[in-house]
C-alpha cells in the first residue's frame, strides 16, 4: 500500500477545525511557552489531556523538568500571540504580557479557556513527544476562542442555547 502524501493530509486537515493554542510552562530562565496545534482530551475520567511537541523544543524541555504546563486556549483579541509563540525568540515571547501563575504555571491572561496539567508521560513519535496529562484545573472565560480552519483564524462565536420551545 503507496502512503499518502504529507501535502495531501495537511490540505484535508486544513479543513478540521482546531483551537489555537499556547502552551506554557515553567523554565530555568523564566517563563517558556510555544504554540501548539496537536491538543485534545485523551479521557474525561480521569482528566487527561495530549499535547503534541516537537523533540527540538526549548518549552518541551522546560515542560519535562518543571512536570507541569497549561493548555491556554487563545481568545480572539489575543490571536495575535500564536504567531509570536510560534516563531519569536523563546526569551522575547513573553515580553510585555503581564500574565499570572496557576498551579505554578505561568498563564496568560486572557484565555478563552485555561487548562493547567501534571506530566503523566512523554511518548516519542516521529520526531515529537506525545506528552499526556492529567488536568488539574481548568477556568473558562466566556471569551470567544479562536479556532484554525482552512489556514487562516476564525472566531468561534457562542452558539446561543435552543429555545426551550425548540427542545
Amino acid at each position: 500500500m503507496t502512503p499518502v502524501p504529507a501535502d495531501t493530509v495537511r490540505d484535508a486537515l486544513a479543513a478540521l477545525p482546531t483551537a489555537v493554542t499556547v502552551v506554557t510552562t515553567r523554565g530555568p530562565d523564566g517563563p517558556a511557552g510555544c504554540t501548539a496545534s496537536a491538543v485534545t482530551l485523551v479521557c474525561p475520567s480521569p482528566p487527561t489531556l495530549l499535547v503534541c511537541l516537537r523533540d527540538t523544543s526549548a518549552t518541551l524541555t522546560a515542560l519535562r523538568e518543571a512536570g507541569v504546563f497549561a493548555v491556554n486556549v487563545l481568545a480572539w483579541h489575543d490571536r495575535h500571540l500564536a504567531a509570536r509563540f510560534a516563531t519569536a525568540p523563546a526569551g522575547e515571547r513573553f515580553a510585555g504580557i503581564d500574565g499570572r501563575d496557576v498551579d505554578g504555571v505561568p498563564v496568560l491572561p486572557r484565555s478563552a479557556l485555561l487548562l493547567t496539567c501534571s506530566v503523566r508521560e512523554c511518548v516519542p513519535v516521529a520526531g515529537h513527544r506525545l506528552v499526556v496529562g492529567s488536568v488539574l484545573s481548568v477556568e473558562r472565560s466566556g471569551l470567544a476562542p479562536t479556532v484554525q480552519y482552512e489556514r487562516a483564524h476564525r472566531e468561534l462565536a457562542r452558539a446561543r442555547p435552543p429555545h426551550p420551545a425548540t427542545r
